[in-house]
Order: C-alpha cells, then structure tokens, then sequence
C-alpha cells in the first residue's frame, strides 16, 4: 500500500485537472429559458381545454393490442417489438397525464413503467400488472379522476405500487 507521498513520488508533481471545452454549450449557449417564455408555456399548461380522454383511451387500446401480440409472438425481435410499444404508450400516459390535469394518470403510469423497465421476465404475472394498469387509466376515466385523484386516487397508486413490488419480489430476487 502507498501513501500520498509515494504516489506523488511515481507521478512526478500533482496532476492538473483540464476542463474540456464544451462545444454544445457554446453552440446551444447558457443563458437559460427567458421568463416570460416559461410563463407562457405554463400559462398554456394551466389554461389548455384540450381534452385529453380520447388520446389516454388511444393509448390503452394500443397497450392492450401490443399486450395481445406480445403473448403470441414467435421470436424475441418481435416481444421485443410488442414490448417497446406497450411501454412507448405507457410513457405517454405518463408524460401527458400531469400536463392535461391528470396527475392520477401520469402516477399509475410512472410506476408501471418503472416495473417494465426493471423487468426481466414476460409472464403472465406480468400481464396481469398491465392488465390493472390498463383498468386504473380507464378508471379515472370514467370516474373523471382528475388531480391526484383525492383518497381514491391515493388507494389505485398504492395498490399497484404493492402488485409490482410483489412481481419483482418473486421474479427479481435481490443479488
């Protein structure tokens, strides 16, 4: 074992430290987003009448069709396919829920995502963590859940936040 002294021995003096040049800082620059550009975007994001039901309801008929697919397929490229389009359509529920006042959708699908992105095994348990994913979304759906879904959206979060922990007990042991 050596000591400082020794390693300043075999190196010679202290090393210098050179911060690279940044070519994407210098090309993008590092002024930041002006204020009123931010203002703006979260004055559309408070104030935008769009809704979003028919595009969340388009997700799940396309999560569930991958879904269907992914149980039939003949080789790993095409799971693989299926898979990416189930958690594509998951990410954007996610990514659209909270902008659109569903902040309900966007945590039902934070963390079923999450269980796809640390998943190693296809099952039907697996399945099954879809399959209530699916159900929560159509449930704040037809409840009109909007928010963070009071008590109710509390009890969805929760009880699928328990189903993942439970599959990845029994498929992703810890090492």
């Amino acid at each position: 074992m050596t000591d400082d002294n020794d390693a300043d021995k075999l190196l010679g003096e202290a090393a210098e430290f050179l911060d690279p040049p940044n070519f994407l800082k210098r090309k993008a620059g590092s002024g930041g987003i002006p204020q009123h550009l931010l203002d703006k975007g979260e004055g559309f994001i408070k104030e935008n009448d769009i809704d979003f039901i028919p595009f969340a309801k388009d997700h799940i008929k396309h999560i569930k069709a991958y879904a269907k697919e992914l149980k039939t397929a003949k080789n790993k490229t095409a799971e693989q396919q299926y898979f990416d389009g189930i958690t594509e359509n998951v990410m954007r529920l996610k990514a659209h829920g909270g902008m659109f006042g569903y902040d309900i959708m966007s945590a039902v699908s934070d963390i079923t995502l999450n269980c796809l992105e640390l998943t190693k095994t296809i099952n039907d348990d697996l399945y099954q963590i879809i399959d209530a994913h699916n159900n929560s979304i159509e449930l704040v759906i037809a409840t009109k859940l909007r928010g963070n879904g009071g008590d109710q959206g509390k009890a969805i979060v929760n009880e699928l936040r328990k189903a993942t922990v439970r599959y990845h007990k029994k498929y992703s042991p810890t090492e």
